[in-house]
């Protein structure tokens, strides 16, 4: 195997490639960090890495020019979020006692001056209310409780698209501002979803950061929660279908690695965690500040992304709101 990456972007602690022939992206990491999806860990100190520097990895060797700069080891790292048994008892006693950073509590519907947290945590409340139409409670050890009937009524789902330049709100062209949603809320999801993509600046805009902490919950949790099949696999296959040209290089590609299930190690240690009997809030609260560290905002928003989901289910099971 023969792989040419041309790197896109060099930061503190990463650097992002492109692959010359699939248009992948390939992140090179400092030792420091956790991996990712299709991600490398380098000896950051003898790397040097420059904006349009080309690199090749051939067999297990990544080489930039005629400098060996890592031997690939070992079969990696699995970064697969996978169903596992849920303690619901569990996880409204860790929800409970989490201490979460200002940023991930105003996603979670704290309240905010910057209007792209608030469209955000607008947008993510529309889009966990059409996944979760009819969800219930599955009987799958300690603290489960009976399966509950599917919400009756509908609701009213705010979209649009955010002009961060103007900093205003406006109708998208595609779908209306408002749409009245009856179950099942399947349907509804691609523009839900596309409501978040792009959405904020950096790298990994904010929309895009929670959609995927959304993703990981949803797999951990989902199955426990009776999300309904048909809005559980919609959701996944929105992500790949979507036209991620509205975002970044680097989002769409996390997006994409979300889709399939992987994710940044990180998130993967957090959400393993959430729910499980086996974890101590504090050991839950380590895997939360790791998780907040990622990035300059994208950890505490997957972590918004996750919360606001665990919450609902914790809700559907006499918890949290």
């Amino acid at each position: 195997m023969k792989l040419a990456v041309s790197v896109q972007a060099v930061f503190a602690h990463a650097a992002v490639a492109r692959s010359s022939e699939e248009g992948r992206l390939l992140t090179l990491l400092h030792p420091s960090r956790g991996l990712v999806p299709f991600g490398v860990v380098v000896d950051w100190g003898e790397a040097r890495l420059s904006t349009n520097d080309t690199l090749i990895l051939a067999e297990r060797t990544l080489c930039l020019g005629e400098d060996r700069l890592v031997e690939l080891e070992g079969e990696g790292l699995d970064l697969m979020v996978r169903p596992s048994p849920v303690s619901w008892a569990s996880l409204r006693t860790q929800l409970e006692a989490l201490r979460l950073r200002p940023r991930t509590r105003e996603l979670l519907g704290a309240g905010s001056d910057d209007l792209i947290v608030r469209t955000a945590a607008k947008r993510l409340d529309a889009l966990i209310d059409a996944l979760t139409v009819g969800a219930g409670a599955r009987e799958s050890g300690a603290g489960a409780s009976e399966r509950r009937a599917p919400r009756e009524g509908r609701m009213k789902l705010p979209l649009g698209h955010l002009d961060v330049s103007s900093a205003e709100l406006e109708p998208g062209p595609s779908y209306p501002a408002e749409l009245e949603l009856r179950p099942p809320g399947a349907l509804l999801l691609p523009p839900l979803i596309a409501a978040l993509v792009g959405l904020g600046p950096g790298s990994t805009p904010t929309g895009d950061d929670l959609l995927t902490g959304l993703a990981a919950c949803l797999l951990r949790l989902g199955p426990a929660f009776v999300l309904p099949k048909t809005s559980s696999e919609a959701f996944l296959a929105a992500l790949k279908t979507l036209p991620h040209g509205r975002t970044t290089a680097t989002a769409a590609e996390m997006l994409r690695h979300a889709a399939d299930g992987a994710f940044p190690e990180v998130l993967v240690e957090f959400v393993t965690r959430l729910g499980n009997e086996q974890t101590k809030p504090e050991a839950l609260q380590r895997a939360a500040d790791a998780l907040a560290e990622l990035g300059a905002q994208t950890g505490t928003d997957m972590l918004a992304g996750v919360l606001k989901l665990a919450r609902r289910a914790s809700s559907n099971h006499g918890g949290l709101s």
